[in-house]
């Protein structure tokens, strides 16, 4: 067997779990809207957390905008349905 197909075999054995959990999704999310974090120099940040419900650590997706946090609901919305903290968050200044 060819050292490249090898390789390929290998890498789609140990991530088939990964593709499979992408798959599924939960059966409820919980929104928590305008959660304020205070930055270093005394801005304060507004987020709207989507997440599975239930206990537990879950892998974070992350969107910023620069004016406000109205833009990616859906894109949170899915991630939580498939196991990841959904946070949108508006920034201080525009990046």
């Amino acid at each position: 067997m060819p050292k490249k197909t090898l390789c390929l075999l290998v890498f789609a054995v140990t991530a088939l779990p990964s593709i499979i959990a992408l798959g599924q999704i939960a059966p409820e999310i919980v929104v928590e809207r305008g959660v304020v974090m205070t930055t270093r120099d005394g801005v304060k940040l507004r987020a709207d957390i989507y997440r599975p419900a239930g206990e537990g650590t879950f892998p974070v997706l992350l969107t910023r905008t620069p004016y406000d946090k109205n833009g990616g609901i859906e894109f949170a919305r899915m991630g939580a349905a498939r196991g990841y903290n959904g946070h949108r968050a508006g920034c201080a200044r525009p990046f």
